[in-house]
């Protein structure tokens, strides 16, 4: 490696989002760091809810990935903690708790993402660049259970293409998506051309001919 290419890789360490994790089980939150670690900076791990308030005072993240459940104060908990001493930062719920109480009490209390970890570290990786970009996220898997009436979504569109929306939302070009996908880009923009349809389908009219 040639002295341009390590100052390079120091460099985009050193710019790389700054995530905390915490999980009750401190082995499951350092398996969730070693694989975010490719995309983000991970500034520490804790499985203590007074840990975890701890270090985010100390080491200000850009985002929280944290469990409902940690020992001790849980994540909400410290959530609030954080808002009554005047500090706020981004929260991602990362959990197996997915009944709609939990989810409604979460964002409730000003969490910013909700993400099942049935569905895996890629539904993470996604909320956590939506949070980066301005917006809020919930897991597909939960977003299925929302009535149709409350999504925002076009009707009709398929599972992977919401997975592909859910992707562009946190910011993914379509080669990105094509290599998290293992699909070619070409099969993406077909995709994406779909989406396009469906959305113009959805507007009034005058308002899906603006759109083209």
């Amino acid at each position: 490696m040639t002295m341009g290419s390590m100052d390079s890789s120091r460099l985009e360490a050193s710019q790389a989002p700054r995530l905390a994790i915490a999980d009750q089980r401190l082995m499951e939150a350092e398996g969730t760091s070693a694989a975010l670690a490719k995309h983000f900076r991970v500034i520490g791990c804790v499985s203590h809810g007074r840990e975890l308030f701890s270090l985010i005072l100390r080491t200000r993240p850009d985002v929280i990935v944290t469990d409902l459940r940690l020992a001790g104060a849980g994540g909400i908990e410290v959530l609030r903690r954080l808002q009554n001493a005047g500090t706020s930062v981004p929260f991602v719920f990362f959990s197996s708790m997915t009944d709609r109480a939990s989810v409604r009490q979460a964002m409730a209390s000003g969490a910013r993402a909700f993400v099942s970890k049935a569905d895996g570290l890629t539904a993470l990786r996604v909320a956590v660049g939506h949070i980066l970009n301005g917006r809020t996220y919930v897991s597909p898997r939960l977003a299925e259970e929302t009535p149709k009436s409350e999504r925002s979504e076009p009707p009709g569109i398929t599972r992977r293409q919401r997975q592909i929306l859910e992707l562009l939302g946190a910011g993914m070009r379509n080669q990105q998506i094509a290599d998290e996908l293992g699909l070619s880009r070409r099969t993406i923009e077909g995709y994406r051309a779909g989406l396009s349809k469906a959305a113009r389908a959805h507007l009034p009219q005058n308002l899906a001919y603006e759109a083209e």
